[in-house]
């Protein structure tokens, strides 16, 4: 599993790489120049919202079944990745986001049952 990972991180770096030098290393620069310091301050504070947002999972969960705070977090990130590259897989982020709680729980059973006890799920996730 991680030399894929690892090779489709590869890739996808080779990928942005070419794409910006079909477009201009000058012109990418300068674009970002022009954004300025705000283009750092929405990455930072939606960090912290996606953050805050598994902190939020992890307090859910009862105690005796939590995942590690990490693994919350770093949930919410695949999560909203999958939702920006594919928007139209409507229940694709909740069942990765799902599996990887469970392999991360000590007790599966409890995180799946505590996660549709409580509507958390992509017909009524708010």
């Amino acid at each position: 599993m991680k030399r894929w990972l690892i090779l489709a991180a590869g890739l996808g770096l080779v990928l942005a790489i070419a794409i910006i030098a079909y477009q201009g290393f000058g012109a990418v620069a300068q674009a970002f120049a022009a954004v300025g310091f705000g283009l750092v301050a929405v990455v930072v504070l939606r960090a912290a919202e996606l953050s805050g947002a598994g902190l939020g999972w992890w307090i859910v969960f009862p105690p005796a079944a939590r995942c590690p705070l990490h693994a919350c977090v770093l949930v919410r990130f695949i999560r909203e990745a999958i939702n920006a590259l594919l928007p139209v897989a409507a229940a694709g982020d909740f069942a990765v986001g799902l599996a990887d709680l469970v392999a991360h729980a000590r007790e599966p059973a409890v995180v799946f049952v505590r996660l549709r006890g409580c509507g958390i799920d992509r017909d009524h996730e708010a």
